[in-house]
């Protein structure tokens, strides 16, 4: 089975296409999703709705859309499922959760691959020239 495919936000915050231009080209007919996450969904439970503002709130700026809702209530049920049981988690729930975590962006490791820009600084005089 091979790599899954990384998500075009992800690539732009990395810099890869100023590396490799073709890829970019190569996804220029991918879907958009310029709309924001969302609220959650009101079928949260108490601690899934926490794990899910803790997602949000700590997740990567500008790697979360509206595509992404079902991978983050995905990722806060089993969060709140470690939350409640800790060590006593069943293995398989354990290791989903962090795999839905690092596709999210939000191990380590995997944090280290998005790039953010800095948004350009303002020259305060410039409005004067």
């Amino acid at each position: 089975m091979g790599r899954p495919r990384k998500p075009t936000n992800i690539l732009e915050l990395t810099g890869a296409f100023g590396k490799n231009p073709s890829r970019r080209k190569a996804r220029t007919n991918e879907p958009k999703d310029l709309d924001g996450l969302g609220d959650p969904p009101k079928r949260l439970s108490g601690e899934q709705l926490k794990a899910w503002i803790e997602i949000v709130e700590n997740a990567p700026f500008g790697v979360l859309t509206k595509g992404d809702r079902h991978s983050v209530e995905i990722t806060a049920v089993l969060l709140a499922e470690f939350w409640e049981y800790g060590a006593e988690m069943k293995g398989s729930n354990l290791s989903l959760l962090n795999t839905s975590l690092a596709k999210l962006g939000m191990n380590p490791s995997d944090r280290s691959r998005v790039t953010v820009k800095e948004p350009k600084k303002e020259n305060p005089f410039s409005k004067f020239i």
